[in-house]
């Protein structure tokens, strides 16, 4: 997606999300991906994505720094051969890093999507590897997520060259992600007149050729709604209007 890549954002330049153009075939990439998978025809499947940080595994306050999934080949959600494979080589790439990642890895939502390539190619026989590179904690610039990333990719590729996989079974011993974390709590903050706790979310956008974090105003939440989640950053706002705030200065991240 190089125009996706150039805007920073995840729809090419026709505003078409191409991860969903799998049936369609409507863009140019799209169609050029399902040529390459017809006339090569790969022994496995690689779908890797960003994720946001709002993820943790379920059960705990751990952020899930890496998520994977076997995506489902039908609605059914039917453990095909393919599927089979690529859950053995998630179980073995999720064990090669348990120990560097202890619980900061879970299973994403294998829910059929019939437009996205990932459970296309699933479907064309394919075992379909999909990886998730979430956010480690204080590390804004994920540069330890890229670590851990090619550590599973080594991983992986070193159990399909030995041929050796483990039990699929093994797959389902991974915990499932949710979906509790708040970028930042602010406490004592004044929003809508009352002096409250607060906790938002937030994307980098590009605004005039600079990224920029922008709130998800729509996901903002306060009050009695933050029972039960969780936060990457707590702040003392010391009173501070919420209209006032700017999570682009630097000072919050000190």
């Amino acid at each position: 997606n190089p125009d996706g890549s150039k805007a920073y954002t995840r729809e090419n330049a026709k505003d078409i999300d191409i991860n969903r153009d799998a049936l369609a075939l409507q863009t140019k990439e799209g169609q050029l991906l399902n040529h390459l998978l017809q006339t090569v025809q790969p022994n496995f499947a690689f779908n890797l994505h960003d994720q946001d940080s709002f993820y943790n595994v379920k059960g705990t306050e751990q952020v899930a720094t890496l998520s994977f999934l076997a995506p489902a080949a039908d609605i059914q959600k039917t453990l095909t051969p393919a599927r089979k494979k690529a859950m053995s080589v998630i179980y073995a790439m999720y064990q090669a890093i348990q120990h560097e990642l202890p619980n900061q890895m879970g299973r994403y939502n294998d829910t059929y999507c019939s437009t996205c390539f990932g459970d296309q190619i699933q479907k064309l026989g394919i075992p379909t590897i999909l990886i998730e590179a979430g956010y480690y904690p204080k590390d804004e610039a994920r540069e330890e997520t890229r670590k851990y990333h090619f550590i599973a990719l080594m991983s992986a590729l070193f159990v399909i060259s030995s041929k050796k996989l483990p039990d699929y079974m093994g797959y389902f011993k991974i915990p499932k992600t949710d979906k509790l974390f708040y970028d930042i709590r602010f406490d004592n903050i004044l929003y809508k007149g009352v002096i409250t706790s607060i906790a938002i979310r937030y994307n980098d956008f590009l605004i005039k050729g600079k990224l920029t974090k922008v709130i998800l105003k729509e996901q903002t939440i306060h009050g009695v709604q933050l029972k039960d989640k969780l936060f990457h950053r707590v702040i003392d706002a010391k009173g501070s209007d919420f209209s006032s705030i700017s999570i682009n200065n630097s000072s919050f991240w000190v």
